[in-house]
């Protein structure tokens, strides 16, 4: 009889055949693009995409960036002994989760933080901007490129979160969120959907189909980054305020699980373009937050790009584990379902029971005859391996569980996501040497949170060093 490792390890080979398979596909396809100029005859995409998300490339690439971008990245990258990581700690840091419990973290610092270095993107723009009409490109200052789109987009997720937060506090509060805020998410949106824009005309389409980019996303955005009267910092003090007076825990973060181009871009590929559908038809795209919260935009753009323009990204939190653990209460969501006519595509981080999906099933079903649909961007077989009493406490069988986990993932095309989830990887030490006695980051870096604890062991010394988030010296 087959048991349960056995089948684990089968959806683990499969998992890692999948991501291969995009590595090799992208690559063949990278390789013979007359739109990027290629290192060397080969590009090993495993190489150049980093274990936490994001890009890298080799210190002896560093000098091909163009001068601009290394500007930009000389105080934000992370120099290893081999790499040049674009994404460094700041990139990180305005996140309760990066910072040691007995330096509490000030959200109303963090949130200063944020609106101050919002200002910082503005002069590198315009250079990304003309990098992106060249017929051609050089490989690392591409991925520069990329990275460089990747902090505001990130930045921008942090602010669509802070005001989701908002608007759930007066939604449970039974009160109508404040018109400043709602103004001013309108704002973040529009931000979200062109930056997203960019983001996939730069990376997935670049090599496709050449210097493409929508010119109205690239106007639009740099009225954004204005250093002048910018529109997303003029109620910026008012939030402040209401974080302030709340008290808020959470409110500012800036680590997502899903936060990893490749996968929602193949993902995207695999599950969502098989649907075949056509531009007539409304479709409606629902992202789990916290870690799947960018999804919807990139998918929106990539959709657009195929010419299907009614489509609609909603951002949705509902999570059967985090309201078991009391980290939550219930469905929030700010759409009525009945609303939703038309094809639901959900979407999250990680797949680990499905009954997260299962719930907003039941959920959505009665106002909804059409099909809904659900891709996660991965799947979670190291809790499901080392810790199965986490899923028969539903009270299924084991393998009972993993049919209906294995019944969600494959949806649409048969297959499973690219990539397996950061969480319960291994049992074993991650640190031969610990930069500090301190056991709760021994705990958080031997955790089975594997995606935060690897960010405690490449930036120990920040963390350590620099246990608070502080203002800059200017402020």
């Amino acid at each position: 009889m087959e048991t349960y490792k056995n089948r684990v390890r089968l959806l683990r080979r499969e998992i890692y055949a999948m991501g291969k398979k995009v590595e090799q596909d992208w690559e063949k396809q990278i390789l013979s693009s007359e739109y990027i100029i290629s290192p060397s005859s080969q590009i090993p995409l495993r190489k150049y995409i980093d274990d936490l998300g994001g890009v890298r490339i080799t210190l002896e690439e560093w000098n091909r960036v163009k001068a601009e971008l290394r500007q930009f990245f000389s105080s934000r990258a992370h120099f290893g002994k081999r790499y040049v990581t674009f994404r460094g700690y700041d990139y990180y840091k305005l996140d309760p989760i990066i910072h040691l419990p007995s330096e509490k973290f000030d959200e109303n610092i963090a949130w200063t933080e944020l609106g101050n270095r919002w200002l910082q993107y503005s002069p590198t723009f315009s250079e990304v901007m003309d990098l992106m009409i060249q017929d051609n490109i050089d490989f690392p200052s591409w991925l520069a490129a990329i990275s460089y789109l990747e902090w505001i987009f990130n930045d921008l997720c942090a602010m669509r979160w802070t005001g989701f937060c908002i608007q759930g506090h007066y939604y449970g509060a039974g009160k109508e969120t404040p018109v400043q805020v709602e103004r001013w998410l309108e704002r973040v949106d529009i931000g979200l959907n062109c930056i997203a824009q960019l983001l996939i005309d730069l990376s997935y389409r670049r090599w496709r189909e050449g210097p493409y980019f929508c010119t109205n996303s690239s106007a639009t955005l740099n009225t954004l980054l204005e250093e002048k009267d910018n529109p997303l910092l003029e109620f910026w003090d008012y939030i402040g305020s209401i974080i302030k007076c709340v008290g808020a825990n959470g409110w500012v973060r800036s680590i997502r699980e899903g936060d990893q181009l490749w996968i929602a871009c193949s993902m995207f590929e695999n599950k969502v373009t098989p649907l075949m559908l056509d531009s007539e038809t409304p479709v409606h795209i629902l992202s789990n937050a916290f870690g799947a919260i960018h999804v919807g935009y990139l998918w929106t753009a990539m959709f657009r790009n195929m010419r299907i323009q009614k489509v609609t990204s909603h951002v949705i939190r509902t999570s059967v584990h985090e309201a078991e653990m009391g980290r939550m209460n219930g469905l929030i969501e700010f759409v009525k379902p009945a609303s939703l006519q038309g094809i639901i595509i959900h979407t999250d981080d990680s797949i680990f029971s499905g009954k997260t999906h299962k719930r907003l099933l039941k959920r959505l079903k009665p106002y909804n005859h059409n099909k809904i649909y659900f891709v996660p961007m991965t799947l979670d077989i190291g809790t499901i391996y080392n810790h199965p009493e986490e899923l028969t406490s539903q009270g299924m069988t084991i393998n009972e569980c993993i049919d209906q986990i294995e019944s969600y993932a494959r949806e649409i095309d048969g297959s499973l996501p690219v990539a397996r989830s950061y969480w319960a990887i291994k049992k074993l030490p991650r640190m031969k040497c610990y930069p500090t006695s301190d056991p709760y980051f021994k705990k958080v870096v031997d955790g089975s949170d594997r995606l935060v604890g690897m960010i405690w062991e490449r930036f120990s010394k920040e963390i350590l060093n620099n246990k608070q988030v502080r203002l800059k010296n200017d402020l």
